[in-house]
Order: C-alpha cells, then sequence, then structure tokens
C-alpha cells in the first residue's frame, strides 16, 4: 500500500484502482493497494517541477524516483511573484 501525491499539486480528478467507474475529485493525496493501479489528472496552474511521492521514501534508494517539468504561463490568481525589494 502507498499514498501517493504530486508535491505542490492537487489531482483534479483519481480514477480509484484503476476504474473510470469511481471518481474522486480535488484529491491532495490517494492510496494505491499493493499490486493495484489508480489514475490521476492533473492540471498545473503553475511552471516548475513537480515531484511525484509515495512517502515510502526508501523507494528512492532503489531508483523509484521522477519528475514533471512544466513550462508555460503561470495563472497568477493562484501564484503570483513576491517583489523582495
Amino acid at each position: 500500500m502507498s499514498s501517493f501525491h504530486m508535491i505542490g499539486e492537487i489531482s483534479d480528478r483519481v480514477y480509484v484502482e484503476g476504474s473510470f467507474a469511481l471518481v474522486n475529485e480535488n484529491v491532495q493525496s490517494t492510496l494505491v493497494p499493493a499490486g493495484g493501479a489508480v489514475g490521476v489528472e492533473m492540471t498545473f496552474e503553475v511552471s516548475g517541477t513537480y515531484i511525484p511521492v509515495d512517502h515510502s521514501t526508501f523507494r528512492m534508494n532503489k531508483g523509484l524516483v521522477g519528475h514533471i517539468a512544466v513550462d508555460g504561463e503561470a495563472n497568477h490568481d493562484v501564484c503570483h511573484p513576491v517583489d523582495e525589494s
């Protein structure tokens, strides 16, 4: 069992156990059963690098690590730069 989420993002839709019949919306983390699957949809509104994690960090030592690089115009209603002057 693992608890999947994307750092800095909320899943728009989560297809529980990979089924299109059971859909949860606006989910921060979701459980993935051993030997199971899950489908997620996300809308990235701010450019940057997003890292998927499952909180079993020992898996990173075994090579389970990745990232999603997002480019494009940022939605300033969500996040905007701060002037540090």
